[in-house]
């Protein structure tokens, strides 16, 4: 063997010793591949923005493919009250609603009892104190929906054994919170102040949740009762 030939064998087996190991070949079969860097594949950008874009396009152009939901009721509306005198008892004729009846037939139908408490209180009028109060009476009724019948039901304040039943809610509430008539105080009682005295008669109402709302069953969050800000409404009167 020429020393040409030998040197060539020399430098074989030193490549195949010392360089061997950085080889495709051997990186292919030896090497885990978990330490083999692999590039994961991406998502198509412009397709998720396309995708994106008709989405909103959908909603502009077609409104009645996404349903909106009917807004929550804000407030009371609440009719100046009428002071009748009927069978020696003094009465108010009340009438009552909510800004959004839309809203509160939705509130009704996911499952919410609500609870309207009105709190009337006569009051004879002072000059130098503060008014003295005559009587103090509270009603309640609740309102709420009956899933396997459909109906919405209310008792009736001051006859809570009684209650009334309709499937339309509007109907249900001119038969019941828009037509109330309650009794306040006998008129004895208001005589035996003085026939000469003013008074005020003071109305306070509020509309809360009775019961913890179906969907905050699971909410480990702060609530409130209140469905609607509560409404207050003061009145004069005086012995006929």
């Amino acid at each position: 063997m020429t020393q040409h030939a030998a040197s060539m064998m020399s430098t074989t087996r030193f490549r195949t010793r010392n360089e061997g190991c950085f080889s495709p070949f051997f990186a292919a079969h030896f090497i885990p591949r978990a330490l083999v860097r692999r590039k994961k594949p991406h998502k198509n950008r412009s397709e998720l923005f396309f995708a994106l874009v008709l989405a909103c396009a959908m909603f502009l152009c077609f409104p009645s493919l996404f349903p909106a939901q009917a807004a929550a009721p804000s407030r009371l509306l609440i009719e100046p009250p009428r002071l009748l005198n009927q069978d020696e008892l003094l009465y108010a004729q009340i009438s009552l609603t909510v800004d959004d009846e839309d809203g509160l037939h939705d509130l009704l139908k996911d499952g919410a009892v609500l609870e309207l408490k009105l709190t009337l209180r006569l009051e004879r009028n002072r000059t130098l104190w503060a008014n003295a109060e005559v009587a103090q009476v509270v009603y309640s009724s609740i309102l709420r929906h009956d899933p396997l019948t459909r109906d919405f039901i209310v008792t009736l304040p001051g006859r809570e054994a009684r209650s009334l039943r309709d499937r339309n809610l509007t109907r249900l509430l001119h038969k019941s919170w828009r037509s109330l008539n309650l009794a306040i105080t006998a008129l004895d009682i208001v005589r035996a102040q003085g026939a000469d005295n003013q008074f005020t008669f003071v109305l306070n109402v509020t509309l809360k949740h009775s019961e913890v709302p179906p969907w905050l069953d699971n909410s480990m969050g702060l609530w409130s009762s209140d469905v609607v800000p509560s409404g207050k409404l003061e009145l004069p009167y005086s012995l006929p």
